[in-house]
């Protein structure tokens, strides 16, 4: 909901009809995906355009074929909304530029998502970063539900594009895509190849 003057607040609010121009509704698109289950918002700016963004955990997704390994949607603020409700299965609408991006986790079962929080700067370059959680995450037979979070840089609105809905749908064997390795450099080969 955007926020508004205190004498402006209604005494209640019936959600099914929240739209512009009191706020916007984010539709999860998959049965069992929890949708939500984490957000973190505020002072989240990580495309450091001067506007607040939205990140928006559903730790039981299921991308590529993998189930339950989460995905975790990031939406730009905007000063001028044009639509008050997004449906989060549409995937152009995610398109690294303007609107947001989806990151989908490694491997199936590690709830990816399941957390996720702002960080402030942790690379000390201006802009802020944030963090995701895989609770269930591990890759070894022996050890289970180890667990790992990554840690996402944020990256300057003017300079460097999002692209991790096209890496993702199209190179799903790097490991950028996969969110195995979270370094800036493989981004920028990667989409120079």
């Amino acid at each position: 909901m955007f926020g508004r003057p205190t004498a402006s607040w209604p005494v209640s609010m019936n959600l099914t009809n929240l739209n512009l121009p009191d706020g916007i509704s984010v539709l999860g698109s998959e049965d069992f995906q929890q949708f939500g289950k984490s957000v973190a918002g505020g002072a989240v700016d990580v495309n450091h355009d001067g506007i607040h963004d939205a990140i928006i955990g559903a730790p039981q997704g299921s991308p590529l074929g993998r189930t339950a390994a989460g995905k975790t949607f990031v939406l730009f603020g905007k000063k001028n909304w044009t639509s008050g409700i997004i449906n989060t299965s549409n995937s152009d609408w995610f398109d690294g530029a303007m609107n947001g991006f989806v990151l989908f986790g490694e491997v199936s079962g590690s709830h990816s998502g399941c957390s996720v929080n702002g960080l402030g700067d942790v690379n000390h370059d201006g802009i802020q970063d944030f963090i995701i959680g895989a609770d269930n995450w591990d890759k070894n037979s022996s050890i289970i539900w180890v667990g790992r979070s990554y840690v996402l840089f944020g990256r300057d609105y003017g300079q460097r594009l999002w692209n991790f809905r096209h890496l993702m749908e199209t190179m799903d064997s790097l490991s950028m895509a996969q969110l195995q390795t979270i370094t800036m450099d493989s981004v920028f080969r990667v989409q120079e190849m």
